[in-house]
């Protein structure tokens, strides 16, 4: 059973132990005191966090990349741009052209589209929402505390972080009240469909 099938709904226990309940769209844990041998099959032990209570590398990564706090405008960026990536990959393209104006004109063919862009103000209110996306692609290159992210070089990436995960179990955990599985499969959709096919790396 992978990491995601015991983690993502209701009270389940990873390797190492961590009781994850999972409250709306946010996950919260709750250490159980164990052996060391119960840490076997976890992806590193990162430490100690009470008497004979531990913690595994996987358990916490989950738990960062799942609190949902959007107040700000660069969480809801974030977020979006973490979306986008996923929705991308569900689409079986695994690389976009790296130019500046491509990802951006992109965008916002995509966001003036995109039935739940309301739900994002902070982007909505910007006079060029592209362009936030830009710079928001190059913010989460190397981001370790998410489910995805993008890489740039000769051309645009995105990728999953979380190890062994598949792109829907991802955007499952990405899903919440605002935008669900099938609307970040939307919204890479819109992104997508502005490329030209020499502009595209499709997987396999």
């Amino acid at each position: 059973m992978s990491s995601y099938q015991r983690l993502k709904t209701g009270l389940h226990e990873c390797p190492c132990r961590i009781r994850v309940g999972k409250f709306g769209s946010s996950l919260a844990l709750e250490p159980l005191r164990s052996s060391p041998s119960v840490t076997d099959g976890c992806s590193g032990l990162i430490g100690i966090v009470g008497p004979a209570e531990r913690l595994c590398a996987a358990a916490i990564n989950i738990m960062l990349a799942s609190i949902v706090v959007m107040e700000s405008k660069d969480q809801q960026i974030r977020h979006v741009v973490e979306g986008v990536a996923l929705g991308v990959l569900a689409q079986g393209v695994d690389a976009v052209s790296s130019s500046k104006m491509d990802l951006e004109f992109a965008f916002n063919h995509a966001w003036r589209r995109w039935s739940r862009a309301a739900e994002f103000p902070s982007i909505g209110r910007a006079p060029d929402p592209g362009n936030l996306f830009w710079i928001g692609v190059g913010k989460a290159e190397g981001r370790q505390v998410v489910r995805a992210a993008w890489q740039r070089a000769q051309w645009t990436e995105p990728y999953i972080t979380l190890e062994g995960w598949t792109v829907d179990e991802c955007l499952d955990l990405h899903a919440d009240e605002r935008a669900s599985v099938e609307d970040w499969k939307e919204l890479g959709r819109l992104f997508v469909s502005w490329f030209k096919g020499e502009q595209l790396r499709r997987a396999g």
